[in-house]
């Protein structure tokens, strides 16, 4: 558990100094300290409210817990608000106290210390939440400063069954795929952190259990994606409702929902979503709002583009013959104009030919690389 070391004054003796509390510099009288752990080191890190001022200076000594002051030995400075200490120089039987010392330009002295164990073990996340509304599954928890180094292990299984499903977060926000899950089934979810830099895995977070969401109208989501556009379709049954309004929503697993441009509060059955990165996997999401009914739902539907979209074919062939030579040229799809379609994969002109005047004349394939 963290501590709040603010405002604490320590006696440090290897530092022969006037201890003055931190009243004129009230930007630091808060520090957060922080633990990282290498495979040949302990490294401690520290700021205040995330900034660490060029302008303060930092010296920092750590000592077994409970020692006296004078056994303080030197935490080497390795940049600004760091220090690391060496395996090599900790015995492992003992927890040990952190201090340091940071002088402000106006010569205050601030002292500040933590605990830590070298042995620790890195803990799950903390405050695991899922959140279920409109159709789709949010999943927050709270990160360390050190989430630049942790992967997130998301693993849920139907409350009936122990197969689980895992899935791979970067950052405390994780939308579950909506393929993933049956409407209205009970599911139970936990959370673990896996270090990249010392390849430890923590233990997992207490599980949360929720009912995955039920899908209202409107129905029949479905994408038409033929090169570079998409358009998002739905069914509404006018006649029962005619005043409907709906709003097109784009999510992503690692991220919240933006609506989609042009696609919000709209009255029509179709959306064009032709702004969606052509790489990716896509959550969107429909809502509806029936005035008529005064009833709000959405339903959602995933798109790949890269495994969904259809290519075009060639949009132009022309033929010439050359003496006793025919030539052919063949045009690119105009999916081609997307560099993403065309750098995705080798692509191959099928290209079938044979004599017209004959009934059952023989079909040549030619292949040409575009």
């Amino acid at each position: 558990m963290r501590e709040d070391m603010a405002g604490r004054l320590v006696a440090w003796l290897l530092l022969p100094v006037m201890l003055i509390v931190a009243t004129e510099t009230n930007d630091l009288e808060t520090i957060e300290i922080l633990f990282e752990k290498s495979p040949n080191s302990v490294s401690a890190l520290w700021d205040w409210n995330y900034e660490c001022p060029d302008e303060v200076t930092y010296t920092a000594a750590y000592k077994k817990l409970g020692a006296p002051d004078n056994e303080s030995q030197e935490c080497v400075t390795t940049e600004q608000c760091s220090c690391e200490i060496p395996y090599g120089l900790l015995d492992h039987s003992h927890n040990y106290t952190l201090l340091i010392n940071a002088t402000t330009p106006g010569g205050k002295i601030l002292l500040y210390s933590k605990d830590f164990d070298p042995n620790c073990k890195i803990k799950p996340p903390t405050d695991v939440h899922v959140n279920t509304s409109d159709a789709l599954v949010i999943v927050t928890f709270t990160t360390s400063k050190l989430s630049y180094i942790e992967e997130y292990n998301i693993t849920f299984r139907r409350n009936d069954s122990k197969n689980e499903k895992s899935a791979l977060a970067q950052s405390g926000i994780y939308i579950i795929p909506p393929n993933e899950l049956l409407p209205e089934h009970t599911y139970c979810l936990k959370v673990n952190v896996y270090n990249k830099q010392t390849m430890e895995l923590s233990v997992f977070s207490p599980e949360e259990c929720f009912m995955a969401p039920a899908r209202g109208p409107p129905d029949n989501l479905r994408m038409e994606a033929l090169d570079s556009t998409y358009l998002l379709n739905w069914d509404w049954d006018f006649d029962r409702s005619p005043n409907p309004t709906f709003t097109v929503e784009k999510c992503h697993t690692f991220d919240s929902c933006a609506k989609i441009k042009r696609c919000e509060n709209i009255t029509t059955t179709q959306c064009d979503c032709s702004e969606l990165l052509f790489i990716g996997n896509h959550i969107l999401r429909v809502s509806v709002y029936d005035s008529h009914r005064q009833e709000k739902s959405a339903n959602v539907i995933q798109f790949h583009p890269s495994q969904d979209t259809v290519i075009s074919p060639p949009k132009d062939l022309k033929m010439g013959i050359k003496g006793n030579k025919l030539f052919i040229n063949v045009s690119a799809p105009e999916g081609f104009n997307n560099s993403n379609i065309y750098h995705l994969c080798d692509w191959l002109t099928h290209l079938e030919y044979w004599t017209k005047s004959t009934q059952n004349s023989e079909v040549r394939i030619l292949y040409q690389v575009l």
